[in-house]
């Protein structure tokens, strides 16, 4: 299976393949037809707009010693996908909000409390897939078509 990822790479993939069924997960297996898309959108939430613009504002007009505060949805996506097609797909959602120096802002930066959330819907996410209905049905299609011992023994 095929890994990509658009946030926390070698976090998330490192621990995927601590779990025995993600054992096969490969970042370099262009071309596979089974792959694991973790995606990840980062939104203001609305309260969190109207916040962040006056803290801007104040921040900016202090000269950054009045912290920035922002409320954003941070929203994780698994998706296993099959032939570029959707086989299944789990999310996670988190609403945090940050205070932060005008002057040390990252920009689209999920903060350290944020990276450790992302890394902790790894487990969750791993235990999910393995035992979803259509993945286990494409588990068993694979190996009555490839059976293991096979695979096992030709190398």
């Amino acid at each position: 299976m095929r890994f990509i990822a658009s946030v926390a790479e070698e976090e998330i993939y490192t621990g995927l393949k601590a779990d025995p069924n993600f054992a096969a997960l490969d970042k370099e297996l262009v071309g596979s037809p089974l792959s694991l898309m973790v995606t990840h959108t980062l939104r203001p939430t609305a309260g969190g707009m109207a916040a962040g613009l006056l803290s801007a504002v104040l921040a900016g007009s202090t000269l950054g010693l009045i912290p920035m505060v922002s409320s954003e949805r941070l929203v994780i996506k698994y998706d296993v996908m099959l032939n570029g097609r959707p086989l299944t797909s789990y999310t996670f959602e988190r609403t945090a909000t940050r205070a932060q120096n005008l002057w040390t802002v990252e920009a689209g930066g999920l903060g350290k409390a944020g990276m450790e959330w992302v890394k902790s819907t790894v487990p969750e996410a791993a235990a999910k897939i393995a035992k979803d209905p259509a993945v286990l049905a494409l588990r068993q299609e694979m190996d009555f078509y490839f059976p293991p011992n096979a695979v096992a023994a030709s190398h």
